[in-house]
């Protein structure tokens, strides 16, 4: 059943800025709660994932540029003026749960939410949820990696005695590979008995290693808003990032392989590709990508876009 706006109608125009500058880490806004991974790396001393989820934010804050093209994003999604005033009609709490305390993430949260619903003025909590998967997954444990970081991270804040009783939405986010293949369109799965709508896109599933295949990086995003079924999106084929072979097979024969490995830590270690980060290598992978770059954010940015379209849509129906 469709919910109704307010009498005051927020403003439907996103922003228009190519980037968008973000002055404080979440910091203020950050619970530890329980579920951070524990998992030691062979000589290592406890290790993080690629998304840095186990890194605490500076308390002093630290400003990250999120570079989102948002006019090229809502041009690419086909963003109309009707799924705008959708989206604007979901009853959707001005706090935003992230289940990760990576500030890429937490950041491209609260952008998100201000570009689709600037009315909310959202604040985002940030909750240290694992993920319960390998460092580097691929396929279906991606999206059973997204689903752990909700249900670790609304455990989180059940436990937290100092946290209140009001309402939060939740936004989950995990990246992972996916191999390279010839699959038909969209697949949506239906959960309802879990409570989820599943958008596969056309992503291959398969979490078997195949050394013979390529792999591309998409995001996965669960969206749960209360009163609505939680969103499963995968990043279509189009905003995939293709993983540079070697680098792959180099994750994979590392010790420990994907467990303790991803193909960014891989990346940065191999000077023929000249990655900086191993968190992001989608800004130079995708430096000369058809449709323009695709660094991480806006990859993240999309599929959260997309989740919050479909519940838009579905709610009108």
């Amino acid at each position: 059943q469709a919910s109704t706006p307010d009498n005051d109608e927020p403003s439907l125009r996103p922003r228009d800025s190519l980037s968008h500058t973000l002055p404080e880490a979440p910091s203020p806004d950050t619970a530890t709660g329980r579920g951070g991974s524990d998992r030691q790396p062979p000589g290592g001393d406890g290790g993080t994932d690629e998304s840095g989820d186990d890194e605490e934010p500076d308390e002093k804050g630290v400003a990250y540029s999120l570079e989102i093209d948002i006019p090229r994003l809502f041009a690419d999604l086909r963003i109309t003026e009707e799924d705008l005033h959708r989206v604007a009609a979901l009853k959707i709490p001005n706090v935003a749960g992230a289940t990760s305390t990576s500030t890429i993430k937490v950041n491209t949260i609260r952008f998100t939410a201000d570009a689709m619903r600037p009315d909310l003025k959202c604040r985002v909590k940030s909750y240290r949820a694992a993920s319960d998967i390998n460092e580097q997954p691929i396929g279906q444990m991606t999206i059973d990696g997204v689903l752990n970081r909700l249900r670790n991270g609304i455990t989180a804040r059940t436990e937290d005695v100092q946290e209140g009783s009001d309402d939060v939405w939740w936004v989950s986010v995990e990246h992972g590979m996916f191999r390279v293949s010839k699959k038909p369109g969209p697949v949506v799965i239906d959960r309802s008995s879990e409570g989820i709508m599943q958008f596969t896109e056309d992503a291959d599933l398969t979490v078997e290693f195949d050394p013979n295949a390529e792999y591309a990086d998409r995001a996965v995003v669960a969206v749960k808003i209360p009163g609505y079924r939680t969103i499963v999106q995968i990043s279509p084929a189009s905003e995939a990032v293709r993983f540079p072979h070697e680098a792959v097979l180099a994750a994979y024969n590392a010790e420990g392989g994907f467990e303790f490995n991803t193909v960014g830590s891989m990346l940065v270690k191999m000077p023929g590709f000249k990655i900086a980060d191993k968190q992001n290598p989608h800004v130079e992978l995708t430096a000369n990508r058809p449709g323009g770059p695709l660094p991480r954010e806006d990859q993240m940015a999309r599929a959260i876009i997309r989740a919050l379209i479909r519940l838009g849509r579905g709610s009108a129906q």
